[in-house]
């Protein structure tokens, strides 16, 4: 092991577990995982024949946090019938109860070009999904991807999320 000391005090101890802080020593509070990274975000499933402009997707993950920013610009689409899914980086943990989620930071109309419980919807992540979806805060219904300003003919529309998960 490998040891950072100041005023004779172990400040970090980096050894095969990872790295520790302070004086633990437990495997299981090793800091063990960071990386930073880029991936191609995508629309999963609520819309077909996509022509993207741009497609950005930035992350960092620390141990089994990862934090996200997505922008994505939809040239045009049609949109069907099923539930809008935005891919993720990761695939989110299986574990009960730690479901997360997203918010848009700007967004041109995406889903509705008034506001309403599509255009201010919230982002959930759940357990063990690979992607995002949008869903309204009335009610927590899924927004699909025919009932969307993208979806019908309103073309040129783009959205930024950020968001959390534990992977």
């Amino acid at each position: 092991p490998f040891y950072a000391i100041s005023n004779n005090q172990y400040v970090a101890r980096f050894d095969g577990d990872g790295v520790k802080f302070g004086s633990d020593s437990a495997a299981a509070n090793a800091l063990d995982e960071y990386e930073e990274g880029t991936y191609t975000p995508s629309l999963l499933q609520g819309y077909t024949s996509i022509s993207y402009h741009y497609q950005n997707g930035y992350y960092t993950r620390i141990g089994n946090h990862v934090t996200f920013s997505i922008y994505i610009y939809v040239y045009q689409c049609t949109g069907d019938n099923s539930a809008v899914r935005i891919s993720l980086p990761f695939t989110s943990s299986s574990d009960t109860r730690r479901e997360t989620g997203a918010y848009a930071t700007y967004d041109n109309a995406t889903f509705s070009s008034s506001w309403n419980e599509k255009s201010g919807c919230c982002y959930l992540i759940g357990s063990g999904d690979n992607y995002v979806r949008p869903i309204k805060r009335t009610n927590g219904a899924q927004i699909f991807g025919n009932d969307t300003e993208l979806g019908t003919g309103g073309n040129n529309r783009y959205f930024h999320l950020v968001g959390q998960m534990f992977v």
